[in-house]
């Protein structure tokens, strides 16, 4: 011990200095030998276990899924009812199309424990087919006659072919028929079950918390032995519930919340959050401007709604407003197919707008309804600076808070012009929105469009199996409703999802419908993980992390 101390004192203050650096050098390098040696030979690995909290702008009502139609109803539900796709052992398709035999895995049980069967499934559909429950299910489950053949199978029976049917049965949530089969289907949105539900999916309900004025701040679920999917990586998860974008982003900040999802794009204040991770989903969504004629006289002028359309700077929009992100859109054949933005053709607008006063006594004015989201707002902004641009004398932007644009003006169709966004729910179908039954509420032709050679090809879509073809209808009806200018095609946008670097395993497949399908694999959602060594290694230590 005494030579390496002698020799280290033998030496000068600098040569000192250059051991210890050298010293500290070969430390590192066998540190870094050794971590790059770590990171060849293993793997991280998710383990079961931590919690997630997501945040999230609204209120729930019922997270029964059959009876609202509500996004923050919806995505908590979709975590605590089961849907087809997971309790199904198999569907086999006969008669051309025309009957389906569903039949499910066996032993399922609800979270109480109790069987869940076919009749679980039929009274699901019976009660949607009710139309005194108003359920958003209602469209799709009509004319359809279901018939239980045993406590596993059951008989589904269409009028025609429909390509699309087997996607509505793996869709399908399911809900207890001991629970809400006693109920008259006038109480049932009454029921306490709506907001304390007995689960199938693949978390169940824990408890809530809510303010003495009874608004509520935080949903808790726990993950569900019981659940006949694979079982969830992340052990509880947590909604907590914010009365604006402001309050969440601050608690997104402080790490009281994990994550949230967006119905547009993110701002600035989003893309300067630490440590956020943001995703990005293409879907087939798009956004327009929706006219209705049975408001004013001068919406029935072709002329009058083709002016208004060809005013608008698409690309200028797409840019300014909202990011590179964004797909401007001239009509709904850019949602499959790429073609160029088309340029304003304000001469021609102006031209129209000012043979138009000539017939018109009073000044052209005009309303845009859009809900309170920021995105949507600026856009009504821009649209109105366009068209007073050709002439039209006032413009009014009216925003509503989203339950009440949902309620007084969706549903109601109390509107001269309404900006809102569509997702095809399947690929190519245009049937919810453009075709002549769907003008009143459920449905979704904002535009009240009528039209029978439309009509026609949606429906053929809807019975052709072969996709190049419906891909050729797809366009034809996209030509035509076009040429009727029924609505403004403005852009399409990707689903955005916002989370801490902290969640591993986000994964969402670009046929997405609604936001509540982000959920679709929760199962491979995690927070966390070990590192292994690799299979090929005899060693089989592992380091939490």
């Amino acid at each position: 011990m005494k030579i390496p101390k002698l020799i280290f004192s033998s030496l000068s203050n600098f040569e000192r200095k250059l051991f210890i650096a050298l010293f500290v050098l070969f430390l590192i390098a066998v540190a870094s030998r050794g971590v790059i040696a770590i990171n060849k030979n293993s793997n991280f690995v998710p383990v079961k276990g931590g919690y997630y909290k997501e945040g999230v702008v609204g209120q729930p009502t019922a997270l029964n899924p059959i009876i609202s139609d509500k996004s923050v109803d919806q995505a908590l539900g979709s975590l605590v009812y089961a849907t087809i796709e997971d309790l199904k052992s198999n569907i086999e398709v006969k008669n051309g199309a025309k009957t389906y035999i569903l039949k499910l895995k066996e032993d399922l049980k609800w979270s109480d424990d109790k069987p869940l069967t076919s009749d679980d499934v039929v009274f699901t559909i019976k009660t949607i087919q009710n139309p005194e429950i108003q359920s958003p299910y209602y469209k799709t489950w009509k004319g359809v006659v279901i018939e239980r053949i045993s406590e596993l199978q059951i008989k589904f029976t269409l009028p025609g072919p429909y390509v699309y049917f087997e996607n509505n049965i793996n869709d399908l949530p399911v809900i207890p028929k001991h629970i809400f089969g006693e109920i008259p289907a006038s109480n049932i949105r009454l029921s306490s079950y709506n907001l304390e539900p007995i689960s199938s999916g693949p978390y169940v309900f824990k408890d809530f918390s809510k303010k003495r004025n009874g608004f509520i701040t935080e949903y808790h679920f726990k993950t569900n032995n019981k659940f006949a999917g694979e079982k969830p990586y992340i052990k509880d998860f947590y909604f907590r519930f914010y009365k604006n974008d402001a309050e969440l982003l601050s608690d997104f900040k402080t790490r009281k919340i994990d994550g949230f999802s967006l119905s547009g794009l993110p701002d600035e204040r989003v893309k300067k959050l630490p440590k956020a991770v943001i995703e990005h989903v293409s879907i087939p969504r798009y956004y327009a401007t929706f006219f209705n004629p049975k408001s004013t006289s001068i919406l029935k002028n072709d002329e009058f709604r083709k002016a208004l359309s060809v005013s608008i700077d698409r690309k200028e929009l797409a840019n300014e407003i909202l990011s590179n992100d964004t797909k401007a859109l001239n009509s709904l054949a850019d949602l499959i197919k790429e073609n160029p933005v088309l340029p304003p053709n304000k001469k021609e607008a102006k031209k129209i707008i000012s043979e138009v006063k000539e017939d018109h006594e009073k000044e052209l004015t005009f309303e845009i309804i859009v809900p309170e989201v920021d995105f949507i707002k600026e856009t009504a902004e821009f649209i109105k600076e366009d068209w007073e641009s050709i002439g039209i004398d006032n413009v009014q932007v009216v925003s509503l808070k989203s339950n009440d644009f949902h309620d007084a003006v969706i549903r109601e169709r109390n509107y001269e012009a309404v900006i809102f966004g569509n997702v095809l729910k399947n690929s190519l179908d245009l049937f919810p929105f453009w075709h002549s039954s769907e003008r009143f509420y459920p449905g979704f032709n904002l535009s009240f469009y009528s039209n029978d050679k439309v009509d026609t090809i949606l429906e053929n879509i809807r019975q052709t199996e072969d996709e190049e073809k419906r891909k050729q209808e797809f366009l034809k009806a996209s030509k035509i409703i076009h040429d009727d200018y029924p609505a403004v095609f403005l852009y399409s946008l990707p689903y955005t999802y916002v989370h801490h670097e902290r969640l591993y395993g986000f994964e969402v497949s670009s046929d997405i419908s609604s936001a509540s399908d982000r959920f679709e694999s929760i199962n491979k959602w995690y927070v966390s993980r070990a590192r292994v060594i690799k299979e090929d290694n005899t060693n089989t230590a592992s380091t939490a992390n």
